[in-house]
This record gives C-alpha cells, sequence and structure tokens, in this order.
C-alpha cells in the first residue's frame, strides 16, 4: 500500500525532473523517450508477468503512473502553450489579429477529445468482467479467469496507448528553436502594427 501511495508525489518529482529536459532539448526529443520506455514496460509485463507476478505487477503500478503523471504534469500546460502560439502566429501572417481566445479554444478541443476518453476503459472493464460472470458461477477457476481480464486490462491499453503516443510525438515539430522563432516573428508583428498605427494617426492629424 505504502508504494501505490508514494506514486501521485513521486509522479510531481519526476515531473520537475523532466521539465529541465523539456524547456532545453523540446517535446520531440523527451516525450518519445518516455513514451518508449512505457512501451518497453509494457512488453516486459507481456514477456515475463502473468496474473500470478505480484511483484512484477506491484513494479509496474509503481513506475507506469509515474511517468505517464510526470508527462502531463510537466509538459501538458507548456504543449497547450506553444500550440496557441503557432496558431498566433498563423492568424497574425493572415491578419486575423481579432479572434476568440486560442487557449479555451484548445481548452475545449482537449475536453471534447480527451474528457470522454477517460471513460472508455472503465466500460470494457465492466463488460470484460461481466462476460466472466459464467465462468465464476459454473468453474471454480472463475477467479483465475478474472485476474488474468483485469491483467489484460492493466498492460494491453497503456501499451497501446503508449505506441499512438510515440508516433504522433515523433512527428511534433515545436522545437524549442521554431518556439523562438515564432516569438520574435510575433514581436516583430506587434511592432510593425504599432508603427503602421502611429503614422496613420500622424497623416489623419
Amino acid at each position: 500500500d505504502w508504494i501505490l501511495s508514494a506514486i501521485p508525489p513521486a509522479g510531481l518529482v519526476c515531473g520537475v525532473l523532466i521539465y529541465i529536459p523539456i524547456r532545453t532539448l523540446g517535446y520531440q526529443r523527451v516525450y518519445p523517450i518516455l513514451f518508449a520506455a512505457n512501451i518497453g514496460l509494457c512488453f516486459m509485463m507481456v514477456l515475463l508477468a502473468d496474473q500470478g507476478s505480484t511483484d512484477l505487477i506491484i513494479f509496474f503500478l509503481a513506475v507506469y503512473p509515474t511517468i505517464t503523471g510526470a508527462v502531463q504534469s510537466a509538459g501538458f500546460h507548456l504543449v497547450m502553450s506553444d500550440m496557441v502560439l503557432e496558431m498566433k502566429r498563423v492568424h497574425a501572417s493572415e491578419q486575423r489579429f481579432d479572434q476568440p481566445s486560442l487557449a479555451g479554444i484548445f481548452m475545449g478541443v482537449n475536453a471534447l477529445f480527451c474528457k470522454p476518453a477517460d471513460y472508455i476503459l472503465p466500460v470494457i472493464a465492466a463488460s470484460s468482467l461481466g462476460d466472466s460472470e459464467i465462468s465464476l458461477e459454473e468453474s471454480e477457476h472463475g477467479s483465475d479467469h478474472v485476474r488474468e481480464i483485469l491483467f489484460r486490462l492493466l498492460i494491453w491499453p497503456p501499451l497501446i496507448f503508449s505506441i499512438f503516443q510515440w508516433i504522433a510525438w515523433r512527428s511534433y515539430t515545436l522545437t524549442p528553436a521554431k518556439t523562438r522563432q515564432i516569438r520574435d516573428e510575433l514581436i516583430r508583428t506587434a511592432s510593425d502594427r504599432s508603427k503602421l498605427g502611429n503614422v496613420t494617426s500622424h497623416r489623419s492629424t
């Protein structure tokens, strides 16, 4: 129990430690490494563990949430801010300065697609366990079957989603150098707009 209770603070500590290489190297390099570590951890469980491997399951429950929690706490808001920055650059290039809050739009899209995904796995778990009720009633080995289902639900969803995340972050292009370039472009655009506004007001007077 104490191991599982230590997962949240461990995730926060790892998030602080991951923040430094994220700002130095960029998400494109750090995140694929973290999700590759998750993939390797899941494959280790698939190859070496089963529903009776208590020590390995505890190890997985301690390490995997720590890594994913660190990724979320260290990078989510930074990623969102960089995406908003890139969208501002696009709007500025199109002379679209009076737009709704881009941060609100991104947060809304995140809530629309990501929040419902939190309820998918509980539904799958309930459906899988519901299908195992017959074996529980008819066989003394039904409890082993339930543990096998729970073990699969513990390993396979993280493996699948980590693979998707690894593929997605491999194509991520907002490196620190590019974000600095975008900021410089926005500063120049703001400066040009200010100069144009001063010239226009001077001519009107």
